[in-house]
C-alpha cells in the first residue's frame, strides 16, 4: 500500500542519517561514538547499531562507486633509477678473459686497481658496472714485401706470426659502453738487416708486451649523454 511504501522509505532514510550501518564504501570520517535512535529499531538495518542516544551520534559520510575509488590514496610513483656511469665513487667489477688471462692476470689487476685509486672508483665483484679485459695470443700467416739492405730485389714472403691482442671494455649490465685496446701485430717490415731472417724480425717486432696496457687512459668520468642525443639504438657516451 502507499502507506506501507512511505513508512519503508522513511525508515531507510533515517537509517542512513542517524544510524550506523554496515554497507560497502569508503569512509572519509570514522565516528567516535555509534548509536541508534529508537525510531530505527523497526528497521532491519538497525541490527548493526549499538544501543545509545541519538544525540551522541557522530555523523558518518559514505561514498560509493567511482567517487569512492577516486578518494582512495594512490601509491607514490617512484622515479626511474639513475643511469649508471663511471664517475668518482662508482663501483665496478674486474673481469679478465682470454687464453693469456692466467699469464697476465696479476698485471691487469694491478693496472685496474691503480686506475680505480686514481679516479676514485671502487672495485666490487658484483657491480653492474664492469671493466672486462680480453687478452689473447694468435698465430696466423702474414705476407710481407721485403727487399735487400740496398732496396733491390723486392719480393713477397709469407711467414707465420705470433702476436697478442688486448681489448679493454667498459660495460653496464653486459652492454658495451666504450672500448680501448691494442695489438702487437706488425705487418710492415721494410728492409731486413743482414744476417737476420724475415721470421726472426717479424717475431721480434710483433712480440706482445703487457706493459703497453698503461697507455690505455681512462678518465674519471664516463657517463651517458641525455636520451635525446641517442643515434638509432646506440647510446652516445661522454668521456670527460
Amino acid at each position: 500500500s502507499m502507506a506501507g511504501s512511505s513508512t519503508s522509505m522513511m525508515l531507510e532514510t533515517r537509517a542512513f542519517t542517524i544510524g550506523k550501518v554496515s554497507l560497502p564504501g569508503a569512509f572519509t570520517a570514522i565516528p567516535s561514538a555509534s548509536v541508534c535512535s529508537e525510531q530505527t529499531t523497526a528497521s532491519p538495518l538497525s541490527a548493526a547499531c549499538i544501543d545509545g542516544h541519538a544525540a551522541e551520534e557522530t555523523p558518518i559520510t559514505v561514498k560509493f562507486g567511482l567517487s569512492a575509488r577516486a578518494a582512495m590514496a594512490l601509491p607514490a610513483i617512484k622515479p626511474p633509477p639513475p643511469k649508471l656511469a663511471f664517475r668518482p665513487g662508482a663501483k665496478f667489477a674486474i673481469r679478465i678473459a682470454g687464453n693469456l688471462a692466467d699469464k697476465y692476470r696479476g698485471d691487469i689487476e694491478a693496472y685496474l686497481n691503480s686506475i680505480a685509486k686514481q679516479n676514485g672508483w671502487i672495485v666490487e665483484a658484483n657491480s653492474p658496472l664492469a671493466i672486462q679485459v680480453d687478452v689473447n695470443e694468435f698465430t696466423k700467416p702474414i705476407t710481407f714485401e721485403t727487399s735487400s739492405i740496398l732496396g733491390f730485389g723486392k719480393e713477397n714472403q709469407t711467414v707465420p706470426i705470433t702476436y697478442g691482442d688486448l681489448i679493454l671494455t667498459l660495460k653496464e649490465n653486459d652492454k658495451t659502453i666504450t672500448t680501448r685496446g691494442f695489438s702487437s701485430l706488425q705487418t710492415t717490415i721494410g728492409v731486413i738487416p743482414k744476417n737476420t731472417t724475415l721470421q726472426e724480425l717479424a717475431n721480434e717486432r710483433s712480440k706482445f708486451s703487457i706493459a703497453k696496457i698503461k697507455s690505455l687512459s681512462l678518465p674519471a668520468t664516463i657517463e651517458p649523454k641525455p636520451e635525446k642525443e641517442k643515434i638509432g639504438s646506440t647510446n652516445i657516451w661522454e668521456i670527460r
